[in-house]
């Protein structure tokens, strides 16, 4: 929550890695 939705910031910056979030196994749960 540190963040606050800082991804809207960054234009979905996501899509450029390829869901990455998916290679540290889900970390925003940490």
């Amino acid at each position: 929550m540190e963040t606050g939705d800082w991804r809207l910031e960054t234009g979905d910056w996501r899509l450029e890695t390829g869901d990455w979030r998916l290679e540290t196994g889900d970390w925003r749960l940490e």
